[in-house]
C-alpha cells in the first residue's frame, strides 16, 4: 500500500473537535518513501523562497502548486493524529488497527467523518486509506482492485512533481471537515470513481470554485475517472 513516511517522530495526543497538538506532528520535513533523493533539498529551497516572498510582501504564484501539495500532506498528518495514530502507522507493512482485534480506545473521540465504517472494520487495508476524510471514498478505495495507491499518493501529495494539470486536492481548513476540501478537475478526471456518491464534495468543491469566480464542475465528473479500476465484489454489492 502507499505509506507516507519512512520514519516516525513521537505521536501527539488528540481531542474530539480540534486536535490542538496535531500541528506538532508536522515538523517541516516530508518523510515519504516515494520521494526522490532530491526532495528534501527541493523542500528546503522552497521553504526559504516562500518565507522570503512572505516577509518582503511579494508573494508569487509559482509557489502555489507546491504549497497545495504540502498542505494535503499536512492535512493527512492531522487526520492521522485525530484518529489516534502517529507516523509509525504509515510504514509499508502496517495494517489498519480498525480491522484487527486490537482494541482502539480513542474511537469515541474521533471526528464524525473520520469514524471507521463497517468496511474499514472488516476488510484489511493500509492505514493511510483511513486518513481520507470522506467515509464513502475510504470504502471505495478499500474495496476496489486494480489501481495503484502509490500513484494516488504521488498525485495528491508529491510537491516535487507539481504542474497545472495535476490531479490534486486542495484543503482550506480543518481536514476532518468535508466542507473544507476542494477537488481539482484533474483529480476528478483521473480519480472520479473514488468519489462516486460523495455529494458533499460536489457541493464543497463548487462552493470554493464559486468563491474564486471559476466555473462550477458538472456532476458527471464525480461519477467516473479515466483510470477506474475493475470493481471488486464489495464495490459491486454497494453500488
Amino acid at each position: 500500500m502507499g505509506p507516507l513516511v519512512d520514519q516516525a517522530p513521537a505521536s501527539a495526543a488528540h481531542e474530539k473537535t480540534a486536535p490542538a497538538s496535531t500541528s506538532s506532528l508536522w515538523t517541516g520535513e516530508y518523510l515519504c518513501r516515494l520521494a526522490p533523493g532530491h526532495a528534501q533539498r527541493h523542500l528546503a529551497r522552497f521553504q526559504a523562497a516562500a518565507h522570503w516572498s512572505y516577509v518582503t510582501g511579494n508573494p508569487t504564484a509559482d509557489h502555489l502548486l507546491t504549497t497545495v501539495k504540502l498542505n494535503v500532506y499536512r492535512a493527512f498528518v492531522q487526520n492521522m493524529a485525530a484518529l489516534g495514530m502517529d507516523l509509525t502507522w504509515t510504514k509499508e507493512d502496517a495494517i489498519s488497527p480498525f480491522c484487527t482485534s486490537r482494541p482502539w480506545p480513542s474511537v469515541h473521540a474521533i471526528p464524525a467523518h473520520l469514524q471507521p465504517t463497517p468496511t474499514q472494520r472488516q476488510v484489511p487495508h493500509h492505514p493511510w486509506l483511513d486518513f481520507f476524510p470522506h467515509p464513502r471514498m475510504r470504502d471505495r478505495l478499500i474495496l476496489a482492485s486494480g489501481y495503484d495507491d502509490d500513484e494516488l499518493c504521488v498525485d495528491i501529495m508529491a510537491f516535487w512533481n507539481s504542474n497545472d494539470d495535476d490531479p490534486g486536492l486542495i484543503i482550506w481548513g480543518q481536514p476532518w471537515d468535508l466542507r473544507n476540501w476542494d477537488l481539482s478537475e484533474g483529480f476528478l478526471r483521473k480519480w472520479g470513481w473514488t468519489v462516486q456518491e460523495c455529494p458533499e464534495w460536489l457541493h464543497s468543491t463548487n462552493s470554493w470554485r464559486s468563491l474564486r469566480g471559476e466555473k462550477r464542475l458538472p456532476h458527471s465528473l464525480f461519477q467516473m475517472g479515466a483510470s477506474q479500476p475493475p470493481a471488486g465484489p464489495g464495490i459491486a454489492q454497494q453500488d
